[in-house]
């Protein structure tokens, strides 16, 4: 510790004052990136489901694509058969909220009517990706598989505890366990108050 930290309460305080604003603008960085990143695994996501590439190249498809993602895409990484399926189940999660972008089609919807659909976003000008602004695209990956895996198809439930998990800091672990004491079907009840009020630099959801 320098001598101007140890005598000058002014300047010392400026130094503290400096470390809190950098570890902040370290986690806006760190949501701005994770964010775009999750807006391209959501848009892959839409891709294989408009592209009906389950039925027309059928079981292999996703070890295919991995294998070609991950040779055309120097150093990608993330794009395991599995972690493609997840994507795929992000997007049937997601509600997408321009009204203008092509809806998640059903499963009875006939082949011909999908391809109509990726017509339609491919000849589209507008922008083909969710509000980012949702809580879904601001944590981590790994939290948004438990709510895929969790939740079960209901967007409203998963955004809800993407709001808490914002909210509060939460870890992927108090993710889950908040989701195995219902706390959805609880949400009358109050959440602890001291996890609530962690500074978010001192949280926990960087533990992914």
């Amino acid at each position: 510790m320098s001598y101007l930290m140890k005598r000058d309460k002014d300047y010392s305080a400026w130094i503290t004052e400096l470390k809190n604003r950098y570890r902040q603008s370290q986690v806006k960085a760190s949501v701005a990136v994770n964010t775009e990143l999750l807006t391209f695994y959501w848009q892959l996501g839409r891709d294989i489901v408009l592209r009906d590439v389950e039925n027309k190249y059928g079981s292999g498809f996703y070890k295919t694509l991995s294998n070609d993602i991950t040779d055309n895409i120097p150093n990608a990484k993330g794009f395991s058969p599995r972690s493609l399926q997840y994507m795929r189940r992000f997007y049937e999660l997601v509600p997408i909220v321009d009204e203008s972008l092509p809806q998640p089609v059903a499963e009875s919807v006939i082949t011909s009517e999908r391809r109509n659909l990726l017509q339609l976003a491919a000849n589209s000008q507008t922008i083909t990706q969710p509000n980012a602004s949702e809580p879904l695209f601001a944590i981590p990956w790994g939290h948004i598989r438990m709510l895929i895996d969790k939740c079960r198809g209901d967007s409203d439930k998963a955004l809800f505890y993407a709001r808490k998990t914002l909210e509060n800091n939460w870890s992927r672990a108090m993710l889950g366990n908040f989701i195995e004491t219902s706390l959805y079907e609880r949400q009358g009840k109050a959440v602890s108050n001291f996890i609530s009020t962690l500074p978010a630099p001192q949280g926990d959801l960087g533990k992914r």
